[in-house]
């Protein structure tokens, strides 16, 4: 019983937390977000390409093995299998 009170108040918090980022993104102009979107998207490159780098540390990876890797981690769920051995085909 006491795990299922604990529940609610992580609900709650996520929600109280939820609406205090919103309102603070409602504050910014569309620019800003945009700006703001192409930031975090640039950190989860970033953050990707470190995690790739440490699963292959004992091995080189090649600029192309690494392009390689980082489009299966961010698109690997956008396309065909089809495409993605195209779309692989092609990074040089």
């Amino acid at each position: 019983m006491e795990s299922r009170n604990k529940n609610s108040g992580d609900v709650a918090s996520h929600y109280a937390a939820d609406d205090f980022f919103n309102g603070l993104f409602r504050e910014k102009t569309g620019e800003e977000r945009m700006q703001m979107g192409f930031s975090m998207f640039e950190f989860a490159v970033k953050f990707a390409i470190a995690s790739i780098t440490e699963k292959h540390k004992n091995r080189d990876l090649s600029p192309c093995q690494l392009k390689k890797e980082l489009f299966l981690r961010l698109y690997s769920n956008d396309f065909s299998e089809t495409q993605k051995a195209e779309i692989l085909k092609s990074i040089r």
